[in-house]
Order: C-alpha cells, then sequence, then structure tokens
C-alpha cells in the first residue's frame, strides 16, 4: 500500500473521522440494524450475505434486516444507505462496480464514493473467459487467433461497466483484437445461450458456469487468478499464458454512511471480522470466492486504487453506456 495515494485513503477514512461525537457503548444496537444488498434474489451471493447478516445477528444480538434494493447497476440501493442515518443501525454490502466504476459512468450519480465508510472485504472473486463449442481455436492461443481472424465476433458479459466487460476491454487492449460487446441483464441468461450455441464467447463468474462444465458445450479458457484455482485445477491462469496484467479480481464488502461514529464503526468492523471467518459463512463459499476480511484501512486503500485504475481504463478505452 505504501505506493497509493495517502490523500485518496485519507479521503475515504476521514468521513468517519469528523465531527462525531463518540458513541455509548451501552446505547448501541438499541434496535435492529438494516443491511441494505443491491441485488435480486436466488444468488451464491445472497446466500453468503445473508449468512453474514445471520451470523452478526448472533454477534450483536438484534435482528438484521435484510433489504434488497436491486436495479440501476448498484445505484438504488447505494442511494438509500448514502441517505441513511449514520447511526451504526444501517450498513451496505457494496461491490467493486458500485464504488469504483459507476462514479466514472454516471454523470449524475446520486451518491460519491466518499458518502461511505468502507468496514471490509466480504469475498474477492476471478473472473473466467469461455468460448462455445461452435468457436474453432482449442486453447486462449488458437482462440485468439481465430477473433484476429473474425474482427466484431461477439462476447458475452451481465451488463455494460460491468467487472467482466472492463476485463474484456483489457483483454482487447493486450491482443490487440476486436470483439463486439454483447451486454445481458444477468450470467444466467448467457449460460442458457451459451449451452444452445448462440453466444461464442462468455466471460463472467466461475460460480455460473460450475453446474455445466462437463456438457462439453463450452470451453473454459483461461481464469483471471495468479495462478491456478485449487478446485479446478484444469483452468489455466492468464498469467500463466502470458498475460499477467489479467490477473484481476472483483471485490464485494461492507461499508456504513459516512459520518458513523467512530467507535461503532471499530465495532462493527470487529463484529463482521469475525462473522466473515466464521465456518457457517466459510460454508458459503462458491469455487471461486476468497471469502477473507481486510481491514478498513486495506478496503480503503482497494477501493482509491480501484477508483484511479478504473476511472482511467473507462476513459482510455471510450467506454460509455450508449
Amino acid at each position: 500500500m505504501s505506493g497509493l495515494p495517502r490523500r485518496a485513503l485519507a479521503g475515504l477514512l476521514a468521513p468517519a473521522l469528523l465531527g462525531v461525537p463518540a458513541a455509548r457503548a451501552t446505547a448501541w444496537p438499541d434496535r435492529p440494524i438494516r443491511l441494505i444488498y443491491p441485488f435480486t434474489g436466488g444468488s451464491p451471493t445472497e446466500a453468503l450475505a445473508r449468512t453474514v447478516a445471520e451470523q452478526a445477528r448472533l454477534a450483536l444480538g438484534v435482528p438484521i434486516v435484510f433489504d434488497s434494493r436491486p436495479g440501476a447497476g448498484g445505484q438504488i440501493a447505494a442511494e438509500a444507505l448514502a441517505r441513511s442515518a449514520p447511526d451504526g443501525h444501517t450498513l451496505g454490502w457494496v461491490t467493486t462496480n458500485i464504488l469504483t466504476v459507476n462514479p466514472h459512468l454516471y454523470p449524475n450519480l446520486a451518491y460519491r464514493t466518499a458518502d461511505f465508510a468502507p468496514l471490509t472485504v466480504t469475498y474477492r472473486g476471478p473472473l473466467v473467459l469461455a468460448a462455445g463449442r461452435g468457436l474453432p481455436g482449442g486453447d486462449l492461443a488458437g482462440t485468439v487467433a481465430e477473433m484476429r481472424r473474425r474482427p466484431g465476433l461477439a462476447y458475452a458479459t451481465a451488463g455494460i461497466g460491468t467487472s467482466p466487460h472492463l476485463l474484456m476491454e483489457m483483454f482487447q487492449a493486450q491482443t490487440g483484437v476486436e470483439l463486439a460487446h454483447l451486454p445481458f441483464r444477468g450470467e444466467q441468461l448467457i449460460l442458457t445461450e451459451l449451452l444452445a450455441g448462440r453466444v461464442p464467447l462468455f466471460c463472467g463468474s466461475l460460480a455460473t458456469l460450475q453446474p455445466q462444465l462437463d456438457s462439453g458445450a463450452f470451453r473454459v479458457l483461461a481464469i483471471s487468478t495468479s495462478g491456478r484455482l485449487p478446485g479446478a485445477p484444469d483452468i489455466p491462469s492468464f498469467a500463466e499464458l502470458g498475460m499477467p496484467s489479467l490477473t484481476w479480481r472483483y471485490w464485494h464488502g461492507m461499508v456504513a454512511p459516512a459520518g458513523t461514529p467512530e467507535p461503532l464503526l471499530r465495532r462493527l468492523h470487529e463484529v463482521l471480522h469475525g462473522v466473515i471467518r466464521s465456518a457457517p459463512v466459510q460454508a458459503r463459499a462458491m469455487l471461486d470466492m476468497q471469502v477473507e476480511p481486510t481491514t478498513r484501512e486495506e478496503f480503503a486503500a482497494l477501493i482509491a486504487r480501484d477508483l484511479d485504475a478504473y476511472g482511467r481504463l473507462i476513459r482510455e478505452r471510450g467506454i460509455t453506456l450508449t
């Protein structure tokens, strides 16, 4: 973290420290705590988040109300959190996109990254690139050669500005291929099309593909980890295939509204750190989830780094919502 801009890091942590009266330990929590969640139900991430909420309930002794606010790329949930009272009774589940990508894509965003006090990362995950059975090429090198022969070949992701979209922009910049982005409204929809042979390329979560890995309908070309995953040893990493700059992970984390009293932030972090490492939460981890907490400072540094890096990528590649 020594190479990170100190002002950026301080800016993320400062809102939690300015002009806030000391919290009375005996008065908190004195009612249910709300966890604002930015997605619809039914995903492995939701199962993980609900387990975190349940274990936090046991640790704090008050109900944790799971408040799902999906839509608009996480903006609805983030705005609701930013407008919540900074009293330790509202938390938010956030993502790479909500805090570090949306600010560069939406000119009239109703929240700022500085509106939130970082607590901890909940998990990090890599992305995979997969090719449908109808696309020739075999391994990654052969498939890249096929991409060069067919400029404009389509790749599917879960939407414009998502982590897979950004990774594929990096992939195109490194390989020099020209691909067409095909955004969907969710990875399960892409999987259906991939299995049917109607989508030539997919970039997204390995967890989405996991139930169909042995179907023969697609081949996983590479994963964005630094080395092979122990649970998927047959999938090579981009790094070992000569593309170390594509070693990349998205993240999910938890934050509080800026201005939440410092003693409450310390206590929330202490509780969440233990909760994330608990056996029930670890048992919810999918094949490609690294469920591991961080310090508040580490999370703030990660946000600052990614906010800068993705801003540069979006500008250099001319990524827009249209």
